[in-house]
């Protein structure tokens, strides 16, 4: 059975030293918008998705872009119980979230030394800035996207679409998360393989023929996120296309728009 480990943050000790290698085969989703027929015949151990999975359990709260692109009534069939996920799913959230009920509402119901919130039997949220252990991998996740007007608001300072921005709250909760890490005996003693996953990308450089929206620009935040952590894999969304970024010793990349990546470790 798969288990999910802690860096414990509270006590800064790790105290779990006898793991094995575990070999996974890892599933990559980008942005979905409740197109979940990508997800059940998958043949992997895990599935890490980039954001914008549709998590909409308040029908009244779609956003009009992807009431009128999707068929949201697909979560509320899994929400009610009427449909199940059969392979465990960890995602972190995009800007087509109910991020209201998210940040207010599901984040009472995280557990504090792993910061996830189990939604619903195999489906769960990696809450921003939080590294979690499943297995032999050490994920550091970051939900949201960038806006400057967003960056120095707390949770409970934000309106609507605020929700689906992250700001520098976030960032610190992920850089202590870092720091932990790498003062703790336990990232000494194991070899975990680092991933990292956001919804937001650190840049991005889109193809011929690709509509360029007015959001495109750089994000520092996550890229100097990114270099510090030093993942072996990073995996971003958001801009709906398939672009290589060059990280030094990183394999990074922006998920097109309803794309599978299924990867070996």
């Amino acid at each position: 059975m798969s288990t999910i480990r802690t860096s414990d943050s509270y006590n800064r000790v790790l105290l779990l030293f006898n793991t094995q290698y575990v070999e996974m085969k890892i599933a990559f989703v980008g942005d979905v918008h409740c197109h979940y027929e990508l997800l059940h015949d998958l043949d992997v151990d895990v599935i890490l998705q980039v954001g914008d999975f549709g998590i909409y359990p308040r029908p009244d709260k779609i956003d009009p872009k992807t009431l009128a692109k999707n068929d949201t009534t697909f979560f509320m069939d899994y929400w009610k119980g009427k449909r199940k996920f059969k392979i465990p799913i960890f995602f972190v959230r995009g800007n087509h979230e109910d991020n209201e009920f998210l940040l207010k509402e599901a984040y009472k119901l995280r557990n504090e030394k792993t910061g996830i919130v189990e939604l619903l039997p195999n489906l769960y949220w990696i809450t921003d800035g939080r590294i979690f252990l499943y297995e032999d991998l050490a994920i550091l996740g970051m939900g949201g996207i960038h806006a400057t007007g967003t960056w120095d608001l707390t949770v409970s300072q934000r309106k609507g679409k605020r929700f689906n921005h992250f700001s520098k709250f976030d960032f610190a909760v992920a850089n202590y998360e870092i720091d932990v890490w790498l003062n703790s005996l336990y990232n000494a003693a194991c070899n975990y393989t680092k991933i990292f996953i956001s919804h937001e990308a650190p840049t991005h450089e889109p193809p011929p023929g690709i509509k360029l929206y007015s959001h495109f620009g750089d994000c520092k935040p996550i890229a100097d996120l990114v270099k510090r952590w030093n993942p072996i894999v990073a995996r971003f969304g958001h801009y709906h296309y398939n672009h290589q970024i060059d990280l030094p010793n990183i394999d990074a990349k922006i998920m097109k728009i309803n794309s599978v990546e299924i990867v070996e470790i």
